[in-house]
């Protein structure tokens, strides 16, 4: 449920900035505050649930507020309006990623993850594709360049959303389980080698998201007012994407748990880099197509 609601509001937010007036050095902001907050709140907001034992609460709650917030997004009357409603937005998802990602692990056994996070990743995109082509059909009945178009399924994306919190608070979770599994895990004989090439991971992962960070504000005003894309055209680019993600999940999810991650991270590395390359010379909408089915297999990756 709560993926339908992401499939049916989340890829359209930077479009509907571009259809209220936003520059790209507002497109740079709104890209800013949601990838900064959710990835700098995220160790503290886990730290909490490691001491309080409990992941479901911080899930829900956080999810209600996100997801409660595209009301409010489609109340939004200009460019700036949605982007400080995208801050905050991003300050209640950085309290899900952590959690929901240590529930994944705790119920979990490790050698299988890929093939159950891949299922999962595979089970949440067909959500998303429906939530997608729903948004599709609400907005074929609307103007071609509106803004009013994105409106309705922000509004359902927000009930659905809501309701996808209020369900998971059925998950049984015993408390101070997740607290006692850390506190009792022995250090590894490596430790201090583990901690080195973690820290190398990490400084590879910021020279690399810091030179994409420059593509992803231009994305929209590429499609959207360089290659003139009607709404019909952002959400079917969309639904191409995710078709592409959901028919590779199950089969990256189960390569993973046969090579290990080491060389699918590196391969969607590879492939992503190709992603600015074609926008930067894209000279019709065919080619946006193209990329975002080839992006469905790095995507894919990513997910598990």
């Amino acid at each position: 449920m709560n993926q339908f609601g992401h499939g049916l509001g989340g890829p359209f937010v930077p479009y509907y900035a571009t259809r209220l007036g936003a520059t790209t050095a507002d497109l740079g902001w709104l890209t800013a505050f949601s990838n900064l907050f959710p990835n700098l709140l995220q160790a503290p907001w886990g730290r909490l649930s490691d001491r309080v034992g409990r992941r479901v609460p911080f899930i829900v709650f956080g999810t209600v507020v996100s997801m409660s917030l595209f009301l409010l997004i489609a109340a939004s009357a200009s460019p700036w309006q949605l982007i400080l409603v995208v801050l905050v937005q991003a300050l209640a998802v950085s309290l899900v990623a952590p959690n929901w990602n240590a529930l994944l692990g705790e119920r979990t056994v490790f050698g299988k993850r890929g093939r159950v996070f891949g299922r999962i990743s595979q089970v949440g995109g067909a959500a998303g594709l429906v939530g997608t082509l729903v948004a599709a059909f609400i907005v074929f009945g609307a103007g071609a360049r509106s803004a009013t178009g994105f409106q309705l399924p922000f509004v359902i994306a927000a009930v659905a959303g809501i309701a996808s919190a209020l369900f998971l608070l059925l998950v049984r979770e015993k408390t101070s389980t997740a607290a006692r599994d850390v506190a009792s895990r022995p250090d590894p004989a490596n430790e201090r080698e583990r901690r080195a090439d973690f820290l190398y991971f990490t400084k590879v992962q910021v020279f690399y998201n810091f030179f994409m960070s420059m593509m992803w504000p231009l994305v929209p005003i590429t499609v959207a007012v360089v290659l003139g894309a009607s709404n019909l055209d952002i959400v079917m680019i969309t639904v191409v994407s995710a078709v592409s993600t959901i028919l590779l999940q199950s089969q990256v999810g189960r390569l993973l748990d046969r090579v290990g991650p080491t060389s699918l991270i590196q391969a969607s590395r590879f492939l992503y880099a190709i992603a600015p390359l074609a926008y930067a010379f894209a000279g019709d909408l065919f080619v946006v197509y193209v990329v975002s089915a080839f992006l469905g297999l790095p995507t894919a990756i990513a997910n598990v």
